[in-house]
């Protein structure tokens, strides 16, 4: 998975290969609290989940006592082939209390897989198990002349305090992707990137690197696009961007990923009965805002997943090449 870095990780790593595991932490807990096999509250994919994602990532929220203890914890992945190596980090930023698991190898669409989570000291470890979905598998018609459209603040918004740029907006930007020329055997491919607002179509035309080699993976990556999102309260500029689409066999529907480093200068929100800055609102939550790329200091890294897409045809997203907007068709 393309995942945003962030500078604000934790600098404690866990390795788990094959059983090996190799860990580091600049604050060792001198004794272990945990006195019983309770170490997370929940995980994401959820317990007996059916439709996981096969690009996600593992997430176990620890217990406060594990939190403490997060140096003598270790998560294992396995399938039916056996241990399926990944690197254990932190991201206090993003997911506070967690532990994330990042496979080495994305992992296969509707397979079962089997997480257990293991103390040092404990006997037993906690264990959950889940299934990925369908999206990944070949897709077995053509999809020219068909566009995948979803709304941005639909997904879930990572750090949960970001989501406040929307809380109060009567309307948000769509993005939209469209193909053309696209055979099943992968031949002639050509995507295009709109965004909708109040509807009128914006050809995205930043210096944009799309992927299609692993379609029904599409990959977009920019390192600067201008006013990519846009909510009631004003437009969002976004450096070191990522935009993951993936689409279903059928070619029926999808999801997206959108992950960068979000300019949020000018964007105000009313939050506990005052209009504070988005920079603000991180800021109390513990977040601070970090330094744009142009020297403006109300940057924050955000990453928006499990935004669903809905198919619409390409024939209503205009080709704006010769123009900044056209209208609705």
């Amino acid at each position: 998975m393309n995942s945003v870095y962030n500078p604000r990780a934790s600098s404690w790593f866990l390795v788990a290969v094959a059983g090996f595991t190799c860990c580091c932490e600049d604050s060792p807990v001198a004794s272990p609290v945990v006195t019983d096999n309770q170490l997370f509250f929940s995980s994401n994919p959820p317990a007996d989940s059916i439709d996981a994602y096969f690009r996600g990532e593992i997430e176990v929220k620890l217990t406060p006592a594990a939190w403490l203890e997060r140096h003598l914890i270790d998560v294992i992945l396995q399938d039916e082939r056996g241990l399926l190596p990944g690197e254990l980090q932190t991201d206090t930023y993003l997911l506070p209390q967690t532990l994330i698991l990042r496979p080495f190898q994305s992992l296969l669409p509707e397979t079962g897989y089997h997480v257990a989570v293991e103390h040092a000291y404990l006997d037993q470890p906690q264990r959950f198990s889940f299934m990925t979905s369908e999206l990944g598998l070949p897709v077995v018609d053509s999809v020219a002349g068909q566009a995948y459209t979803g709304v941005v603040d639909q997904g879930r918004v990572l750090p949960y305090h970001a989501s406040a740029v929307f809380a109060h907006s009567t309307a948000v930007s769509r993005l939209s992707v469209g193909f053309s020329d696209y055979d099943v055997d992968g031949s002639g491919i050509t995507v295009r990137l709109h965004r909708l607002w109040h509807g009128e179509y914006n050809l995205v035309d930043s210096e944009l690197v799309i992927d299609t080699s692993g379609f029904p993976v599409v990959t977009v990556n920019a390192p600067f696009v201008q006013s990519l999102v846009e909510v009631d309260g004003g437009t969002i500029d976004m450096y070191d961007l990522t935009l993951e689409f993936v689409i279903d066999p059928t070619g029926s529907w999808g999801t997206m990923t959108i992950a960068a480093q979000w300019d949020l200068s000018g964007i105000r929100v009313a939050w506990n009965f005052d209009l504070l800055t988005m920079c603000e609102i991180l800021s109390e939550a513990g977040y601070p805002c970090d330094v744009c790329p142009n020297g403006e200091e109300e940057c924050a890294w955000v990453r928006i997943d499990q935004i669903p897409l809905e198919v619409i045809p390409e024939s209503m997203i205009p080709d704006c090449r010769e123009a900044d907007y056209c209208s609705d068709l």
